[in-house]
């Protein structure tokens, strides 16, 4: 009887031990230097920012926050939209200075890929910043006439907004003028 209960323990429980040690690391564990600063305690902390610009709903400002009592400091972008029924920001992401430029990187390439003919296949491009932030273009396929054509989306730590194409241009300006000012 003992036997038996021992062999129903290991092949129960082993298998659900198994399921638990192999997580796989979600992304949004990640965060930025920016928020590694703004979430210390027992600190006095200096925020200061600059306003650039809007893209489709999509807020662009300069962002630098000091830590007072050690002098650490970091500058970035923040990107947010504005909630429409209060003050407060409903969505809200930094990005750090030391990625900033793979960003323009990644709009360029999409500013040059999306002025081609889409493919007929279904292709994705995806860019992840520490902080949340996702640059994501899909082709999307019309079933009528089977046509396909660009899509744009931006997430800001959380759903994605659409952000076309053409407003890639635009988007990336915002963020070089930005880079500019930190």
């Amino acid at each position: 009887m003992k036997k038996i209960l021992l062999y129903l323990n290991t092949f129960l429980f082993l298998p659900i031990y198994f399921s638990f040690a192999q997580t796989i690391p979600d992304k949004k564990e990640e965060i930025s230097n920016i928020e590694k600063i703004s979430n210390r305690t027992s600190t006095l902390l200096r925020t200061t920012s600059i306003y650039i610009g809007a893209v489709e709903g999509i807020n662009i400002a300069t962002y630098r926050i000091r830590d007072l009592a050690t002098a650490d400091s970091i500058s970035g972008i923040r990107l947010y939209r504005q909630n429409t029924t209060s003050n407060k920001d409903t969505e809200s992401v930094y990005i750090d200075s030391d990625e900033v430029s793979s960003i323009i990187n990644a709009f360029s390439f999409l500013i040059n890929k999306t002025a081609t003919k889409p493919p007929v296949i279904e292709t994705k491009y995806i860019f992840y910043s520490r902080g949340g932030f996702r640059l994501v273009t899909i082709t999307q396929t019309n079933f009528v006439g089977a046509k396909t054509k660009w899509a744009g989306f931006v997430g800001l730590d959380g759903p994605l907004f659409n952000l076309a194409p053409e407003n890639f241009t635009t988007f990336k300006d915002l963020i070089v003028q930005a880079k500019a000012k930190m």
